[in-house]
């Protein structure tokens, strides 16, 4: 069977088959702690399905995310950085599942220097340049630009309409107030645009949402296809 896994899926047959046995399934359960900053890296991970986002924390107490990881790639790649030790949290966003990898088996992989290795540094080019557009996005874009990029987003990567999703998560992904954050979806709601509960966010128009996002939005998509492509 082959994997949902991006990354993995698009590995050469052989390739894909001499990593199966290194692979261990896993359950991403909501707002499940998988990494925790200044702890050893003991695992790669490659989500199948779900949304993890990778946080750091400012003085203790703020937290925001710098990237989110999906199906796209993986988890771990301060690994083939030389790394060892995590430099962000790593929170599950979105429930779902994937398989993680021992990081000595990473590693051996990783050094063979095959395709694996080609594919883990094409998404690491791929992660780092996620995350200098997101800080350029929330420092120089308004609030309600970015938060429809987060809802195509979210909608996008979930794959689906309604996905879970806080004013706590809201609040941590863009670096924004929770009170901005509830008076800004307030607006696209009474726009028709989403609908939502404490706990859920449904996209009722996406090209309504498309028209209020930043030209982030738009790049990034460009980028993400540009990364999948070249896996083909």
């Amino acid at each position: 069977m082959i994997s949902n896994n991006k990354l993995l899926a698009a590995l050469p047959r052989s390739d894909y088959l001499r990593l199966l046995p290194k692979l261990e399934p896993v359950t991403l359960r909501q707002n499940e702690l998988i990494y925790e900053c200044g702890k050893p890296i003991r695992y790669a991970l490659f989500p199948e399905h779900g949304i993890i986002s990778l946080q750091t924390t400012l003085d203790g107490r703020q937290t925001i995310e710098v990237a989110s990881v999906s199906e796209t790639g993986f988890l771990g790649v301060p690994l083939a950085l030389g790394a060892k030790i995590h430099s962000e949290h790593a929170l599950v966003q979105i429930e779902g599942s994937g398989f993680r990898m021992k990081a000595d088996a990473f590693l051996s992989e990783f050094h063979r220097g095959t395709e694996f290795q080609s594919a883990v540094l094409n998404y690491t080019r791929f992660l780092l340049q996620a995350i200098s557009r997101s800080a350029t996005c929330n420092y120089f874009h308004q609030l309600n630009a970015r938060l429809a990029w987060l809802f195509l987003r979210m909608h996008a990567e979930v794959g689906a309409k309604e996905f879970s999703m806080t004013h706590k998560i809201m609040s941590c992904a863009l670096g924004a107030a929770r009170s901005e954050i509830a008076k800004t979806a307030a607006n696209f709601r009474r726009a028709g645009l989403i609908d939502y509960n404490r706990n859920s966010v449904r996209v009722l128009d996406r090209r309504g949402l498309e028209a209020e996002a930043c030209p982030c939005y738009w790049l990034k998509k460009r980028e993400c296809e540009r990364y999948l492509g070249k896996k083909k």
